[in-house]
């Protein structure tokens, strides 16, 4: 888009403005500043305010004030966990070691997700004969390309810019995959669409017998208890006070401290959720269901955690069970109330798992079936 034609697309009464501004000096910060201001007063400008801030970041990326003025809108439409993700070395190893195993000269690739273009171009560089990888985000699809550009890959890689379900094959693909890497699970597994992509996928983009990379994804947990973090949704009160009401109001769930030991674990692992991506589904099941978690100490229990856990073929797998770090965050579902167990308890657990996020609770810590 070239600087002219964007300014037709803002409301008439801010052309005028727009225009008076680009004759001053320092046109990208006082455009920032202007929409930034936008945003705050005037709500129903919010569209208008998004396309001053895109244009103001695009024609001055590295000025500090266009980059301050400007942050509202960028970490909404590209969240931080891009950097966390990218420099997660234990993640980036294991995709490495998995695209090593799998990626065969001249083969079609496809990714989803394309975020920096890291995966493309392990792939690329591995010996793809030509790798389709898609971004919905406009911002991080033009990253992505200018990455893959620095580093001699564009003859190689082609960045759509689009969700893969929108993709055509003909148009966007010249040909069906016969590789598919995708990183686009979140700290739920589910987040990101992970399950209607695949069943997408496999219908309308890859060849039959395509390799998919993870190929069975999950999650897995523990019930937790532990004096020295829950201080996050418990209270023992303070000189003799009850102050226990306050915990009705806690968050049901919350990130995994970092204080987290291992003797903080008071069941054995189980899994929680499956999902064996490797061959095509018309729909893979969500919705609710149960499991047990059997104690093997006695103990206070506070809570459930969940991890992720991805596979990447035989023996090699990824998972952020404590006292793993990865940028993506085992997740806690804190109990309303405690729960005494002894070694062999075993403890009736609902999951609630969609696209929009898990839920996990123990029916008896509060929910159904409650008897005091």
């Amino acid at each position: 888009m070239s600087s002219l034609d964007w300014v037709a697309q803002v409301p008439a009464d801010l052309q005028k403005l727009v225009t008076t501004l680009r004759g001053r000096p320092d046109f990208p910060r006082n455009l920032a500043r202007l929409s930034r201001r936008l945003r705050k007063a005037k709500p129903e400008l919010s569209e208008a305010a998004e396309l001053l801030a895109e244009q103001a970041r695009l024609m001055s990326p590295v000025d500090p004030v266009v980059r301050e003025e400007t942050e509202w809108f960028f970490a909404r439409r590209v969240p931080r966990w891009h950097f966390l993700i990218v420099n997660d070395k234990t993640r980036n190893d294991v995709y490495r070691e998995a695209l090593q195993r799998h990626v065969k000269p001249g083969m079609v690739v496809l990714e989803i997700g394309t975020g920096t273009g890291l995966l493309a171009m392990l792939a690329a560089r591995l010996g793809a004969g030509h790798v389709y990888t898609c971004e919905s985000e406009p911002l991080m699809a033009e990253v992505a390309r200018d990455n893959i550009a620095r580093n001699g890959l564009a003859d190689r890689i082609t960045v759509i810019g689009k969700r893969s379900d929108r993709m055509k094959l003909g148009t966007d693909l010249a040909e069906r995959a016969d590789l598919l890497v995708s990183e686009i699970v979140d700290n739920d597994l589910l987040g990101e669409h992970i399950l209607a992509s695949m069943t997408d996928a496999w219908a309308r983009l890859l060849n039959p017998g395509a390799i998919v990379l993870p190929d069975q994804i999950g999650l897995r947990g523990a019930v937790v208890g532990g004096e020295a973090w829950s201080s996050g949704f418990r209270t023992p009160g303070y000189d003799g006070l009850d102050l226990s009401a306050v915990e009705r109001l806690a968050p049901p769930r919350l990130p995994m401290p970092q204080s987290m030991r291992d003797n903080d674990f008071i069941s054995d692992d189980v899994t929680v959720l499956h999902y064996d991506l490797s061959v095509p589904a018309r729909s893979y099941r969500t919705g609710r269901g149960t499991f047990v978690a059997r104690a093997r100490r006695a103990g206070t229990a506070d809570g459930f955690l969940h991890w992720l856990w991805l596979r990447f073929g035989p023996e090699l797998e990824f998972t952020n069970r404590p006292p793993i770090e990865s940028a993506w965050a085992p997740i806690i579902h804190a109990f309303p109330k405690r729960v005494a167990v002894v070694a062999g308890d075993e403890l009736a657990m609902a999951v609630s798992a969609d696209a929009d996020g898990v839920r996990i609770w123990h029916e008896t810590a509060g929910g159904e079936g409650l008897k005091d």
